[in-house]
């Protein structure tokens, strides 16, 4: 692997040098590597696709051993096959406490009636990369609470709840006749469900786009005089009288990702107590941890920090 370039903010990090990979696990793990494969063919409508997917004999489930990562990620990327191999490392899925990534080798444009395409791979990246040949995936717990970061072992369930949940994201929702915030799984467009849960006023829908911290909020909501005030925080205006609202968050400018009510409740406690919403530099700061790995500072964990600063502040 002398000759092997890596693009990755994984909290793996690769020694090339040294051959070493520093982490933290000491015990195996399962990895997922996907051989090259056709999907295009499938009804994507039938209740067992992603399940058919993500057990179908192209996905291998696989131990390795610490020791044993580099010579697994070069045999079952069969770098061989490339010349100077790029490696890439995306991020596929995340939640709070995990991130799923695929790394596969990037081919050139015009290399690429060389190698058999990987379309379950390419279903799963959100990058315009096209993938061709073998890719692996994992899953990596990074906590929230402390710098743990360690590899997970990815299996068929698990992969199976990433996929649904990025196609059916939890949204909040608010309905001054109940006065109080739920949970709601919405699968496509928001634009079509907006349409149903307004009913006779989604023409007079309000739309605001709001960066709090490392979240990208999106707040959708309706006015009647009847309606409730101050409902969350300063997000919005206190002298709204909020009739419905619904309450999102994007994970990429064309990707959804859930948000849920201990989340938003952080939030709205938060957007009570900070003087803007923009994320302190010293979060932002790299910082290493107990073995030299970058600590990876996502938006779950910013928003766990500086809630578990503004609460220890207000302790004292």
């Amino acid at each position: 692997m002398d000759n092997i370039v890596i693009n990755t903010d994984t909290p793996i990090e690769i020694k090339e040098e040294e051959n070493k990979v520093k982490m933290t696990n000491t015990e195996p793990f399962t990895l997922l590597v996907i051989k090259p494969n056709q999907i295009k063919d499938r009804d994507w409508s039938d209740i067992n696709y992603l399940h058919d997917l993500v057990n179908d004999k192209f996905c291998n489930y696989l131990s390795v051993h610490p020791d044993d990562y580099i010579e697994f990620m070069g045999e079952h990327l069969e770098i061989n096959k490339y010349f100077q191999p790029y490696i890439k490392v995306d991020v596929i899925f995340e939640e709070k406490d995990y991130i799923t990534e695929i790394m596969y080798i990037e081919v050139k444009k015009e290399d690429e009636d060389k190698y058999e395409l990987n379309e379950f791979a390419n279903l799963l990246n959100i990058g315009e990369d096209k993938i061709f040949g073998s890719v692996i995936v994992n899953r990596t717990f990074i906590s929230s609470n402390d710098n743990d970061m360690h590899l997970d072992n990815i299996t068929p369930e698990k992969l199976h709840r990433s996929l649904h949940k990025r196609a059916n994201t939890t949204v909040i929702l608010y309905d001054s006749d109940n006065e109080s915030f739920e949970e709601e799984d919405v699968f496509g467009p928001m634009d079509v469900f907006s349409e149903k849960f307004f009913g006779d006023k989604k023409y007079n829908i309000k739309k605001i786009d709001l960066k709090f911290l490392q979240h990208n909020l999106v707040i959708w909501y309706t006015e009647d005089e009847y309606g409730n005030s101050d409902i969350i925080g300063n997000l919005i205006p206190k002298n709204i009288n909020v009739d419905k609202m619904i309450v999102f968050s994007m994970w990429t400018e064309d990707y959804r990702d859930s948000l849920y009510l201990d989340e938003f409740n952080k939030i709205i406690k938060l957007s009570k107590k900070l003087t803007d919403f923009i994320t302190p530099a010293e979060y932002n700061k790299e910082e290493k941890d107990n073995i030299g790995r970058n600590i990876i500072k996502n938006k779950y964990k910013i928003l766990e920090m500086i809630s578990c600063e503004i609460i220890s502040q207000e302790n004292i």
